[in-house]
């Protein structure tokens, strides 16, 4: 059983990996925070950097990457490449 593997999706950049390591670490922070302040602090960071990993996710990464199909399938159109615009 283990652990659960996924693969890295490649419209994600590295520095989104990044971010999500980090917010994983968070969540750890916050599962084995003991006080109240504590608690609320880290529930905090994790809230913050959450966020951060959404955004860089659905409005930088999955944009630039359609953006990026939407040109080369055009680039293969103009060449009258089928094959390569599918």
């Amino acid at each position: 059983m283990g652990k659960a593997s996924s693969k890295k999706k490649s419209w994600i950049t590295s520095d989104t990996w990044k971010k999500t390591d980090e917010r994983r670490d968070l969540k750890g922070k916050l599962n084995q925070a003991v006080t109240g302040q504590q608690k609320r602090q880290a529930q905090r960071e994790y809230s913050e950097k959450d966020r951060e990993v959404k955004i860089s996710c659905k409005m930088i990464n999955k944009r630039t990457y359609a953006k990026n199909l939407a040109r080369e399938a055009e680039a293969a159109a103009r060449k009258g490449d089928i094959k390569t615009s599918l």
